[in-house]
């Protein structure tokens, strides 16, 4: 990006590591929640939207914002470069290193597209109820 510093390995710090790891231990929970508070449950239906509203969407939202912090935490916004003139190491240069800030933005995106899979069903729902609806008015 342009202005932004993005050589991570200089500037990835205990914080970034920390964060990351509390966002993966918030998607873990939120996932083992979901697997016997949601799916493996004797529960009526209420008790599993209480725990799927209640419980994992909440943690994946603190997923989603701990995954970003850590993405972001120690990324310094710099002046811009001038004339495309490259400044500082070539991130190329790494030659099989994995940049560290890989796994929270995995992490973040994992969690967004878990958050967005029970809103696209209610989308679908109501616009089913929808056309429903319509079609008995015609």
């Amino acid at each position: 990006m342009e202005g932004i510093d993005t050589s991570s390995r200089a500037n990835w710090t205990r914080a970034n590591t920390v964060l990351t790891m509390c966002s993966t231990l918030t998607l873990v929970g939120a996932v083992e929640v979901f697997l016997f508070g949601v799916l493996w449950t004797h529960g009526v239906y209420g008790s599993r939207m209480a725990w799927l509203v209640g419980v994992v969407l909440p943690l994946l939202a603190i997923t989603t914002g701990l995954a970003w912090a850590g993405v972001r935490h120690g990324v310094n916004a710099g002046p811009s470069r001038a004339g495309g003139v490259r400044q500082g190491p070539d991130p190329r240069s790494h030659l099989g290193r994995r940049d560290r800030r890989s796994a929270p933005k995995a992490v973040g995106t994992v969690s967004l597209v878990l958050i967005g899979i029970p809103l696209i069903l209610l989308g679908l729902l109501l616009v089913t109820y929808g056309l429903l609806f319509i079609s008995h008015w015609l």
